[in-house]
């Protein structure tokens, strides 16, 4: 069959749409068709080439230890007693000063658990001094009680007398009138400081065997201890002032201003007992510096008295550095005075205290080592003996 002219032409026509219609369509598919992403071969950063390295490995258990002092300093760890006490809040204070007078030392108070730990961390070159009191020091030098089978590297002598500490007993103010007297607590709940304390030791070794009783003792944590004593968990509590009853630590104030204390004081008759068996106790007057910020239901409180000495040696802190560490305490002791009232025992009698001390650990031990920084000081004021 012979088509006409116009039908062939439209023929053609229809034919190159078509063809133009498929073109388009596989060019849309093409270019919307995803495009599989390619794995990357795995690449090191560019970085400066690490210096090599020891892998690391499980932290210990640590025992209290600082960073490094600034390079070209010495560094110089002292132990002082649990968070809150008396003795750490003064170093902390003095730690101050000593820096700044003494600038070639890096001085950092390291809180222990007790004087016994920080005694054993110096013997063993953990710290570079401790504080502790004579009835815990003599058992170092005799290598008896908590230091029996101790092996030390090395062994301190008496540098520095800080304070003392008077330590007495109170009980909550619902009680007064039917606890009167330190033998009504036998048999009974207390809390007598941290078992690693001198005062605790000399409480439950010492003054309560001497009457006869034995309290059941427990460990609180001192900011619990008002709780305790307010919820009757426990029925008296350990209680002392610092530098002859001019302040009280944090833990003790605090607890005042919200537990109604009151101090119990022995009888005549315990009195008679204690010093019968060679056990004297201080009266603290509360009337003169006021220690206590509440009503404690009393104007003195008999207390074990505890004198807080520095130990260390000459080989670790050499003596014209030892003796410039009492001239520049001395020197400031005023300045402390008004940072700390307990510094006021040391402000009344700097040199008194230091022979109080000698005096305190020599009637435990009399061949305690004397550090020569302290004799030349003791010389040079006349009072070394």
């Amino acid at each position: 069959m012979i088509r006409s002219k116009g039908a062939l032409k439209t023929s053609y026509i229809a034919i190159v749409v078509i063809l133009i219609i498929v073109i388009a369509a596989i060019a849309i598919y093409f270019a919307t068709m995803p495009k599989p992403t390619p794995t990357p071969t795995p690449t090191t950063p560019i970085s400066p080439t690490p210096t090599p390295t020891t892998p690391a490995s499980p932290t210990p258990t640590p025992t209290p230890t600082t960073s490094p002092p600034p390079p070209g300093l010495i560094p110089f760890r002292v132990t002082t007693s649990t968070p809150g006490s008396g003795t750490q809040k003064m170093m902390l204070e003095m730690t101050m000063v000593l820096k700044r007078e003494m600038p070639k030392y890096d001085f950092l108070a390291l809180t222990v658990p007790g004087y016994i730990a920080g005694l054993k961390m110096y013997c063993t070159g953990d710290a570079e001094a401790a504080y502790a009191y004579s009835i815990q020091a003599v058992q170092l030098y005799t290598l008896t009680g908590a230091f029996k089978g101790f092996e030390a590297k090395r062994i301190p002598s008496l540098l520095f007398t800080l304070t003392t500490f008077e330590y007495g007993i109170a009980i909550h103010q619902r009680d007064l009138g039917k606890i009167t007297k330190w033998s009504d607590l036998d048999g009974k709940t207390i809390f007598m400081y941290p078992p690693a304390w001198g005062a605790h030791i000399l409480y439950r070794d010492y003054i309560f065997p001497a009457l006869g009783i034995k309290p059941n003792f427990v460990e609180i944590d001192f900011e619990m201890v008002g709780t305790a004593l307010t919820k009757g968990d426990i029925v008296a509590t350990g209680v002392y002032t610092s530098g002859g009853g001019r302040d009280l630590p944090p833990w003790v104030a605090e607890m005042t201003l919200t537990t109604p204390i009151a101090i119990l004081n022995p009888t005549p008759d315990e009195l008679a007992k204690l010093e019968a068996k060679g056990i004297k106790l201080f009266k603290v007057d509360l009337t003169k510096h006021k220690p206590f910020k509440t009503d404690v239901k009393a104007e003195f409180m008999y207390t074990a008295v505890l004198t807080t000495i520095l130990f260390t040696d000459d080989k670790v802190f050499p003596e014209e550095d030892a003796y410039n560490f009492l001239k520049v305490i001395e020197k400031n002791i005023r300045e402390l005075e008004s940072i700390d009232p307990a510094f006021g025992q040391l402000a009344e009698d700097f040199v008194g205290l230091q022979l109080l001390g000698v005096e305190d650990m020599r009637s435990y031990y009399p061949n305690v080592p004397i550090h020569p920084g302290l004799v030349k000081y003791l010389k040079e004021m006349g009072k070394w003996k």
